[in-house]
């Protein structure tokens, strides 16, 4: 088991943890980042090809995590969503 896995287990915050630990905070915050975003990454998202034709008759909302929204017009960009969509990728 790692010190992630034991942390997320644990009643503590983070920075207590790594002080007990003798962990960098800063290391383990950017570790921590890393395998949560590898970890979401590889079970929430899926790969949607860009080169599908869509064509939109009405409003679409996407609704990412109950934190983002995205509305679609009947004229919106298939490449403007696919950059917003991999900026959102990167960060979430």
């Amino acid at each position: 088991m790692n010190h992630i896995s034991i942390w997320q287990e644990s009643d503590l915050i983070q920075a207590d943890y790594c002080r007990q630990h003798n962990l960098d905070v800063k290391k383990f915050s950017r570790l921590k980042n890393k395998m949560l975003t590898k970890h979401e990454n590889t079970s929430q998202f899926i790969q949607l090809k860009k080169e599908i034709p869509v064509k939109v008759e009405q409003q679409i909302t996407i609704k990412i995590n109950n934190r983002h929204i995205i509305e679609l017009q009947h004229d919106f960009s298939p490449e403007l969503l696919s950059k917003v969509l991999d900026v959102l990728e990167s960060r979430l």
